[in-house]
């Protein structure tokens, strides 16, 4: 037992309280009113009962000493992965999100951004595709626009596809901002669930093995009831027996 902490402060006042020899029946009903599980009227019974046993009430005492001994010390912490912030959470790169919105893309989608890409390349390098009567289709393309004397797409029709272009890049552009809100709040989500699910497994098993040793202490008493010793005398016994 480890001799330090809360535990070391309590036992020089418990050391030297003793109870009667014999064990109370009314004592198998104590861990069900520590922990509540009495009805009204079983509790109050047993309050009386602790009134007038002295043994009930040396164990009342010590196990409420025990309880206020144990409230002292630090439940271990959650796993660092779970109990890790969500604003801490790492910021991927520009290359890393462009790749993630490509692959979660539809179909169309990626269809509309090629139709796009080459449209601007098109308009880009100036490319024009002509039919001659008598000499079928004609194709030109250069870095510099053609000569004034050449047939060449209107100022009208040039403003009418840089529109277009511009539309479609900003219908593509808040289709993937949306895409990207929405995997982050499901990232988000999970990442909270997993924090509350961890959590919630550490204290329902510190809680059972609580329970389990007053259970066991419990019995440690009734069995050696044939002697003087107290709870207090069994569980802060020190190395010398004392």
């Amino acid at each position: 037992m480890v001799e330090g902490g809360p535990l070391k402060r309590e036992r020089g006042a418990m050391s030297e309280e003793k109870t009667p020899l014999n064990m109370c029946a009314m004592s198998e009903k104590l861990i069900g009113y520590l922990y509540r599980e009495l009805s009204a009227e079983e509790a109050a019974a047993f309050e009386a009962h602790a009134k007038t046993c002295a043994r009930c009430a040396q164990d009342l005492r010590d196990f409420e000493r025990v309880r206020r001994a144990l409230a002292e010390w630090r439940i271990p912490s959650a796993p660092q992965a779970a109990a890790e912030p969500e604003g801490e959470l790492a910021r991927p790169s520009l290359r890393h999100v462009l790749r993630q919105l490509f692959r979660v893309m539809p179909a169309w989608g990626r269809a509309l951004l090629a139709g796009a890409t080459v449209l601007l390349l098109l308009a880009l390098f100036n490319v024009h595709l002509e039919w001659m009567p008598g000499g079928g289709f004609r194709f030109r393309a250069g870095l510099f626009p053609p000569r004034a004397a050449e047939p060449e797409m209107s100022a009208r029709e040039h403003e009418q596809m840089q529109r277009l272009i511009e539309g479609m890049l900003r219908d593509l552009e808040r289709r993937q901002e949306d895409a990207l809100a929405a995997r982050l709040h499901e990232v988000t989500e999970r990442l909270r669930q997993e924090q509350r699910a961890a959590l919630a497994d550490v204290v329902q098993k510190w809680n059972a093995e609580q329970r389990a040793q007053w259970a066991l202490l419990l019995r440690e008493v009734e069995r050696r009831r044939y002697g003087a010793l107290t709870f207090a005398d069994l569980f802060f016994s020190g190395q010398n027996g004392n």
